[in-house]
């Protein structure tokens, strides 16, 4: 890398002095009204993801993920959705009703089950709800006859048992095989929207859950994952491990007792006529500790912790620890507004760009430079004697909240789950390599990967001395760029959030423009500024022994091990009754120590430590045996000869 503190600026992308990239952070009124946000930080002609006003459905950034995930062009899934918006009305019309039911779609047509006592009823239902249709195009939408379909499902027999797994998948594998030889589904042939009524004796989740609260007993109950309903009218009974079965006398007793004495599997069993399943599979689902807090996940931030009004939105970078151990973040240095900006709190998401609502308040702005030291500009204009003063994008979070759970790691944002589901942990920090591929996380896009084009300095927008973003006031930021063509890659509330390539972290998302994203180069802000005295958190994985506990090993023999991908300098502690009785550098991933001479089973605890980074602990233990003792072999008799 060229000497961090003068460089001569090499523009490259950047074709003028007035052009400049455009920060990454945002601003929005107050959790009110998310959907008034707007970004100060980025002019209107930013935009490269507008959408279509006409009032047509915007997929803007859709396809790909539909044809990847779904095989399916968007018109073809505008299409189900249309089928998916009519099951839902006459779901919520019978629910009215008070006719129970289950409302699925099956081949783009919604499949209504009832009992064959409210098939009469159900058919009334579902002719309001067509009669509320609107028209399409000036012309009425075309009816589908829940008449014959009714009828036909008054002559048939009532439901038996549900289908089983291997009929599941026969009907599955031909419903693909009917899919492959039909052309696909269009949004004109799925707009009517047929509806067939079928007569199934529907188990209600309402009655389901009543009976087994009357009938289990609360410790079973405790044990209860969910109750829900398939396609097929199934309900599915998602429990974890039972507690051990009670007794046949027990369970005989239970039928005429008023105290719930079951297990799940017998209450389940007792609801004769419902069609249930019960999957034991783990016991009560556990939801991520809002505590944990991980690098990409979003944050809120004002100049006084006052919320009601605006605050700017970022992203948490990397996790890491102060010189005294104590924890802190590193993010971007212009998520501060020059200093501005005090105070943070987390944001909850319901997914990508989705605020659900405030989260913990996470602590405090401490050092922040954007630009040059002071947060100062470029110089105007640079010369041979004068040349450009380098600066970065870099900010500190101290203060931390005692109970923010601080992990090693950065969250890549899985779909449909909380950020905190799916994450990758931190192994090491240091300089990206131009020419590889890097991810990044951020609020706004999710998890983004493309390939570091370049390594070098880039005008940045700055503030005035309103805090508002111009090109007056243009910083130079030391980083990588990366390609960003449709502006999916990073956008504004991205900003400080992390950039990885594999396991190492490498820089914090900086800006945006002309078709790159612009990173921030963590090994240079922290050779240049005072982040230098914070370390990024790393994850250290547990040692493990190379040979299985219980081994026989002689006395003062090398119990060997292993710590998977150990950074430079991690040390192993052995512990014994809380006390650490050897520290042994790991090299290349392996360590080993001396067995004690005390024969007999030898417990320990062993710790791999980086600086203020722990592992998990791990337990082990073997048995020590006495080494052999050495033998002589006798020299021979001398013979009288």
């Amino acid at each position: 890398m060229p000497h961090p503190k003068k460089k001569t600026a090499q523009r490259g992308i950047v074709a003028a002095a007035a052009t400049a990239l455009v920060v990454g952070s945002s601003f929005m009124p107050a959790l009110a009204a998310p959907t008034a946000s707007e970004s100060p930080s980025a002019p209107a002609t930013a935009n490269d993801n507008v959408s279509d006003t006409s009032g047509s459905v915007d997929t803007t950034g859709l396809a790909e993920a539909i044809e990847r995930d779904l095989g399916e062009t968007p018109e073809e899934y505008l299409a189900e959705a249309k089928v998916s918006a009519k099951a839902s009305d006459i779901k919520t019309a019978l629910r009215e009703a008070k006719i129970d039911s289950n409302v699925v779609v099956k081949d783009g047509v919604v499949v209504v089950q009832v009992g064959k006592a409210d098939l009469s009823a159900s058919k009334k239902v579902i002719a309001e709800v067509e009669a509320a249709e609107t028209t399409v195009a000036g012309e009425e939408v075309v009816q589908t006859s829940a008449t014959a379909t009714a009828e036909a499902a008054e002559e048939s027999v009532p439901a038996t048992s549900a289908p089983t797994e291997s009929a599941k998948k026969a009907e599955a594998a031909k419903k693909a095989e009917k899919k492959s030889a039909e052309p696909s589904a269009t949004k004109e042939a799925l707009e009517s929207a047929p509806v067939e009524l079928e007569a199934e004796e529907v188990s209600s989740i309402d009655e389901v859950m009543e009976e087994l609260k009357k009938t289990a007993s609360p410790e079973a109950l405790k044990e209860l994952t969910s109750v829900t309903m398939d396609q097929y009218g199934q309900v599915i009974v998602r429990a974890g491990e039972a507690d051990e079965t009670k007794g046949s006398e027990a369970s005989k007793s239970a039928s005429t007792s008023s105290d719930p004495e079951l297990s799940l599997t017998e209450a389940v069993e007792r609801l004769e006529g419902a069609k249930l399943k019960l999957s034991k599979d783990g016991g009560p689902a556990k939801m991520a500790a809002l505590e944990d807090t991980y690098g990409g996940m979003g944050y809120a931030t004002t100049a006084d912790g006052d919320y009601s009004g605006r605050f700017g939105m970022c992203s948490v970078g990397f996790n890491a620890w102060n010189e005294d151990g104590k924890d802190a973040v590193i993010t971007a240095g212009h998520c501060t507004v020059d200093g501005r900006m005090k105070d943070v709190n987390m944001l909850e998401h319901d997914g990508i760009d989705a605020i659900a609502s405030l989260g913990i308040h996470l602590g405090t702005f401490g050092f922040s430079q954007f630009g040059t030291a002071g947060n100062g500009a470029e110089v105007e204009p640079p010369s041979s004697e004068n040349p450009w003063t380098v600066g970065t994008d870099i900010a500190v979070i101290d203060a931390i909240n005692p109970e923010a759970n601080l992990h090693p790691g950065v969250t890549k944002w899985p779909a449909g789950a909380d950020e905190r589901e799916e994450t990758i942990n931190i192994t090491s920090a240091g300089a990206g390599v131009v020419g590889s591929p890097a991810c990044n996380s951020g609020r706004t896009t999710g998890w983004q990967c493309s390939e570091i084009l370049e390594e070098g300095m880039f005008n940045v927008y700055g503030y005035d001395e309103n805090g508002q973003p111009t090109d007056e006031n243009v910083r130079l930021v030391w980083g990588y760029t990366a390609s960003n063509p449709e502006g999916d890659t990073l956008l504004p509330g991205d900003s400080g959030g992390a950039v990885v390539q594999g396991t190492r972290a490498i820089g914090i998302n900086s800006a945006y423009g002309s078709g790159v994203a612009l990173y921030t180069s963590l090994a240079d802000a922290q050779e240049t500024t005072p982040v230098g005295d914070y370390t990024v958190k790393l994850f250290i994985s547990a040692p493990k022994l190379t040979v299985d506990n219980g081994t026989e090993v002689e006395a003062g023999e090398a119990i060997t091990g292993t710590v998977a991908d150990a950074p430079d300098g991690t040390k192993v502690n052995i512990i014994v009754d809380g006390k650490v009785i050897d520290s042994i550098i790991v090299n290349d991933g392996k360590f080993s120590f001396t067995a004690p001479e005390e024969l007999g089973e030898f417990s320990f605890t062993m710790q791999a430590k980086n600086g203020f980074d722990r592992s998990a602990t791990a337990n082990a233990n073997v048995v020590v045996i006495a080494a052999p003792t050495p033998t002589s072999t006798p020299t021979e008799e001398p013979t009288v000869e």
